[in-house]
């Protein structure tokens, strides 16, 4: 099943709005997203996090990172992105392997 993960910083205007909306997203629409969860991961209580973002290319925050089996990313983007993320948040709630 795909997970979503969110690197936030403490900041980052765009982390805020990121994190709000998926939290908003199963109370406001609870058939498509019933039981929606995602990961959250602040840049300066995870040591590993500013790695694993280097990894994939970012630099600044918010980053949600789709990932299906454990470890194979699917999907990533940067920035407060409210059509990625609901798209994504439908696969992941739907159990689809794409975002």
């Amino acid at each position: 099943m795909p997970t979503l993960t969110v690197y936030t910083s403490p900041n980052s205007r765009d982390s805020a709005a990121t994190r709000r909306l998926l939290d908003q997203l199963p109370t406001k629409f609870p058939g498509r997203f019933a039981g929606l969860t995602y990961q959250p991961v602040s840049m300066t209580a995870d040591p590993d996090a500013p790695a694993v973002l280097t990894a994939l290319g970012y630099q600044g925050t918010a980053v949600v990172v789709v990932v299906r089996d454990g470890d194979q990313v699917v999907s990533s983007w940067s920035g407060y992105r409210p059509d990625l993320l609901r798209r994504a948040a439908a696969a992941v709630c739907e159990g689809r392997l794409g975002a």
